[in-house]
């Protein structure tokens, strides 16, 4: 009879301990972090994608669901995904991310470290600023605007750029005209869309000189194992059937043809072990685009 109620015991306490993370089945709303500024478009593709995981891991129903929390910039998303807040959060491949207790981060590479790859904004009045830059140092003589809040500042702070620092992203623009700093390092996906939507409110443009890189990319973070098991299931069938690359060559192709990646001078910047290890890089290396297949993207 004792082994009896241990067994029933067992039973319940599994029942309730398992039901403590919710399954997909009986989530109403997933959360996701989105734009930090009504101007802000940087979040489409990410959203985008992520209905088409849930529709190619055979959960279309789960896209319904999805719910944007926007105007949170990374620092606190991650919070609020640690809270319980968020479902899902869209940030940066950093070890802070990685290793934090609860949370499952999915090791694909979104935009499969196309992120990595920076143009500058820069004055209307020094589109020429960078005609002669052709090593790191010399690019090292200029100032970047850049804010602390940002997951990537270590990497920029590492390689001993000259920052100036700033906490709101839509002013970033206005210092940027005023000459605040000089040069502000924008991905090769987002430049052009946060370019459109200003250009008539700023004297700003697009450096046409240099091409940065360094190791980065932006994957999801859930706080619910079987969302990370959804997501890692529609990666490896999107990744297998070509339509993960076919879909960044809707959204970006254009962009990055306009940007003419070829002629650019490539200067390459390296990310500390302390920010992202050489282990997570390794993680998302089979699915990070090489400069040949970024053009081909663009193609």
């Amino acid at each position: 009879m004792k082994m009896i109620f241990l067994l029933l015991f067992i039973l319940l306490f599994s029942h309730f301990s398992f039901a403590k993370e919710a399954s997909p089945k009986s989530i109403t709303q997933i959360k996701v972090n989105g734009s930090q500024s009504v101007l802000d478009s940087r979040f489409s593709f990410q959203i985008k994608l992520l209905k088409n995981l849930f529709e190619k891991a055979g959960r279309p129903e789960l896209s319904k669901n999805l719910v944007m929390v926007p105007e949170i910039n990374l620092i606190r998303s991650f919070e609020e995904l640690k809270k319980g807040r968020l479902d899902i959060a869209i940030l940066t491949s950093h070890n802070k991310h990685n290793q934090a207790e609860g949370i499952y981060p999915v090791f694909y590479p979104i935009r499969k470290g196309i992120l990595g790859y920076r143009v500058f904004l820069v004055n209307s009045n020094n589109t020429n600023l960078l005609k002669t830059v052709n090593t790191l140092e010399s690019l090292k003589k200029y100032s970047f605007g850049f804010s602390s809040t940002w997951a990537d500042f270590g990497i920029y702070k590492h390689n001993r750029f000259k920052i100036i620092d700033f906490f709101n992203y839509d002013s970033s623009f206005k210092m940027l005209e005023k000459k605040r700093f000089q040069l502000f390092p924008r991905s090769v996906l987002e430049v052009s869309d946060e370019l459109d939507v200003r250009k008539k409110s700023f004297d700003i443009a697009i450096d046409r000189h240099i091409l940065l890189h360094y190791p980065v990319a932006d994957m999801y973070y859930t706080n619910n194992k079987d969302l990370k098991d959804i997501l890692d299931k529609g990666f490896k069938l999107m990744d297998r059937d070509g339509s993960w690359n076919e879909l960044l060559k809707t959204y970006y192709s254009e962009e990055l043809q306009n940007l003419k990646l070829k002629e650019r001078k490539l200067i390459k910047i390296s990310t500390p072990e302390k920010v992202i290890t050489k282990e997570n890089i390794e993680k998302l290396k089979p699915y990070i685009l090489s400069f040949d297949q970024l053009i081909d993207i663009a193609k």
